[in-house]
């Protein structure tokens, strides 16, 4: 009698409460922070996504392991338009999984998150692109721009310039 009550208990589903783990995004300008919070008394590991509109994956990440309690948290710059952010979750310690549709399918806990970046002060540049080209980029201390007028003292003590 004992054996059938094991299988059955070993072959239920596991149900993953939708509040043990949450992905949250953030948007300040074209600034993006995305949250992944885990609640859960187990070890996690997740991946998750934003895409644009027309489909481009301007950012993809996986986050390794998340310990229980403790909180994953990353910031973007993104061009401006219409994102949507998905992103799955398994704990390692039991069958549980969280996420959205387009990571779980039927297993699904949260819907994708929407969200609208607008035309930063850099315009529409890919500043991604900019930043990790660096040795390209040439600053004008001496003239004026959209923060005002620099004089090659104003930034004495900051960043390392003297």
């Amino acid at each position: 009698m004992a054996a059938p009550l094991l299988s059955v208990a070993f072959a239920a589903p596991a149900n993953a409460a939708p509040e043990d783990v949450t992905l949250s995004v953030d948007v300040r300008g074209n600034f993006v922070e995305v949250a992944i919070s885990n609640n859960s008394r187990d070890l996690i590991s997740c991946d998750w996504q934003v895409v644009t509109d027309d489909g481009r994956t301007p950012g993809s990440t996986i986050t390794g392991y998340i310990l229980p309690d403790e909180e994953y948290r990353i910031q973007r710059y993104l061009n401006e338009g219409n994102y949507v952010t998905s992103w799955g979750c398994m704990s390692w310690d039991s069958p549980e999984v969280w996420g959205t549709e387009e990571f779980l399918h039927d297993d699904k806990t949260a819907e994708p998150i929407r969200f609208t970046t607008p035309v930063g002060p850099f315009g529409s540049i890919d500043l991604e692109a900019v930043l990790g080209n660096l040795d390209s980029v040439s600053i004008d201390l001496e003239g004026e721009g959209f923060l005002g007028t620099f004089g090659s003292g104003s930034l004495e003590g900051v960043l390392g310039f003297s």
